[in-house]
């Protein structure tokens, strides 16, 4: 029975260069499919088919459509994986004595923000402490998603990379949103009680941020790292 030769399986990996497939190891993946259907027509023609025929009938069967339709499900599979890697780390806290510092966290930042009505000078410098921390620590993620982009940017682009940067962007953004553009100053109106459901409110929230920072960096990027080390090393890169 004939089968395809290292050469052939480069053509392969260059017409799917050529139709747009941008990633390795969704280029590997494709390839590896496309190799089995060549083959397979080989093993059920009654009829010399020659290579290039062959792999046009391939491309032909997935079309320009089908390769971009199966490199976004790719991205979104890889993506819903590390989100819902994020949350299960949030869950496992939770049922962890991590809950405890969680909660002592939670407790501290409701305190300072009692402690901030004391003086506008007091509430200043509690926001800027509390904004300092958020920033700092977001800022530092952002950073390195960046730098990760950055070195994805070469000859042997991983998917796996572009989808680690495009998560942690949307959470820092969604972080960022959610603290500088809620606003429960209103509550102040309705007397003392619901000022301080509002500061129960914003310490449970700043603490979620936190928490969700600390998990994106020593949750989701180290599983990122060991998943790019295994396609480093099966690729060859």
């Amino acid at each position: 029975m004939k089968t395809l030769q290292p050469l052939e399986l480069d053509k392969i990996r260059q017409e799917l260069i050529n139709h747009k497939v941008e990633y390795i190891e969704v280029i590997e993946e494709l390839t590896d499919h496309i190799a089995n259907g060549i083959e397979q027509q080989w093993r059920e023609s009654n009829t010399h088919i020659s290579f290039e025929e062959a792999l046009d009938k391939e491309l032909n069967i997935i079309g320009k459509k089908g390769l971009k339709k199966i490199q976004s499900e790719i991205y979104l599979a890889k993506s819903k994986e590390y989100i819902l890697s994020l949350i299960n780390a949030l869950q496992s806290y939770c049922t962890s004595s991590v809950l405890i510092i969680i909660l002592a966290i939670c407790l501290s930042i409701y305190t300072l923000l009692s402690i901030a009505t004391i003086s506008p000078l007091i509430n200043s410098g509690v926001n800027t402490i509390i904004l300092g921390v958020f920033a700092t620590s977001n800022g530092i993620l952002v950073y390195d998603s960046i730098q990760v982009y950055l070195k994805n940017k070469g000859k042997n682009r991983l998917l796996l990379s572009e989808t680690y940067f495009i998560v942690v962007c949307i959470i820092s953004l969604y972080t960022y949103l959610l603290v500088f553009h809620i606003d429960l100053s209103s509550l102040n109106t309705y007397g003392y009680s619901f000022v301080n459901l509002g500061y129960a409110v914003k310490s449970a929230l700043y603490t979620l941020i936190f928490v969700l920072q600390y998990s994106t960096f020593y949750t989701l990027k180290p599983k990122y790292l060991k998943e790019k080390d295994v396609l480093s090393k099966h690729y060859n890169f």
